[in-house]
């Protein structure tokens, strides 16, 4: 006689029949066979995710957004189209307002100091004109 299975007292297994024992037991351990198996599907399931994973983010790699080469973009990679320009110069537009500090109206000024240079700021040269 064998001993019973966790969770079933000595008595109730000395009560069941021999053949619901067997092919209980055999139930049992078909189970057990089958959470091992299963155990290793989860983890060769995880090990192919990963390995996934890894291969659309490499395959997703061009030149844009790695440090390939542009030759090995391949020939179905097209590179952005520009935007069309509006048609304006670049820099300030006519008319609009300067960001530059505010000035005082005339009428507030109380005085005006003329401000002549002695020298260029950036060659240095004597500068002679009026003073």
């Amino acid at each position: 006689m064998t001993t019973p299975p966790a969770g079933i007292s000595e008595a109730d297994w000395a009560s069941t029949p021999v053949g619901v024992r067997a092919g209980f037991l055999e139930v049992l351990a078909q189970l057990q066979r089958q959470q091992q198996e299963n155990d290793q599907l989860r983890a060769q399931l995880t090990d192919l995710a990963t390995e996934l994973a890894s291969l659309r983010e490499r395959i997703g790699r061009n030149s844009r957004n790695s440090s390939k080469p542009p030759s090995s973009d391949g020939t179905g990679f097209k590179p952005p189209t520009r935007c069309k320009g509006t048609g304006r110069k670049r820099g300030g537009q006519q008319g609009h307002p300067g960001a530059g500090p505010e000035l005082l109206p005339i009428a507030r000024v109380d005085e005006v100091l003329e401000h002549h240079p002695d020298a260029c700021r950036r060659c240095g040269t004597l500068l002679q004109g009026d003073s």
